[in-house]
């Protein structure tokens, strides 16, 4: 004699039995040293951050770099961009633990955020960079100028 299972018993039969191995699932990972796991995640989160905190940079050849980029005699397109690049490679050059998930941009604003730099300066410095990166629309001296002047405050305030 041949089991068969007809009309809606069979489906649901087969959702009953993935739902179960699931939940088993879960329960083996669940139990699989989670306090090991926890510690440890917890003291390498709690580590980054505290010497993360502590450490303020050192932006002087950062900012100077972005200075003569903005003093340049090429287009101001370039010029404002320049300027960006050159705080986000000075920023990977501090190897100030920039985290794998960041972008160049992300991880420069993270470090000018440990410092004294205004803040609205560096969101100045930055919308200047990203409609000059990412935009179409002509960049003129008064972008540059914005530029400037926002590099000027952050420089004038980021060692606090």
């Amino acid at each position: 004699m041949v089991l068969t299972i007809d009309g809606w018993v069979g489906p649901v039969l087969i959702l009953l039995l993935a739902i179960l191995a699931a939940v088993v699932l879960v329960l083996v990972l669940r139990h699989l040293r989670p306090s090991e796991l926890t510690s440890y995640q917890g003291d390498l989160i709690e580590t980054t951050t505290l010497a993360r905190a502590a450490e303020v940079p050192d932006l002087t050849s950062s900012l100077a770099s972005a200075r003569s980029a903005l003093g340049g005699s090429g287009p101001p397109r370039d010029a404002v961009v320049a300027a960006w690049v050159a705080l986000e490679e000075g920023a990977t050059q501090l190897d100030a633990g920039r985290r794998p998930s960041q972008t160049p941009t992300e991880f420069s604003l993270d470090l000018l955020s440990r410092t004294s730099a205004e803040p609205d300066a560096v969101e100045a410095l930055r919308q200047v960079y990203l409609a000059a990166r990412f935009s179409t629309a002509p960049v003129t001296p008064d972008d540059v100028a914005t530029a400037r002047e926002a590099l000027t405050r952050i420089e004038a305030t980021w060692r606090g």
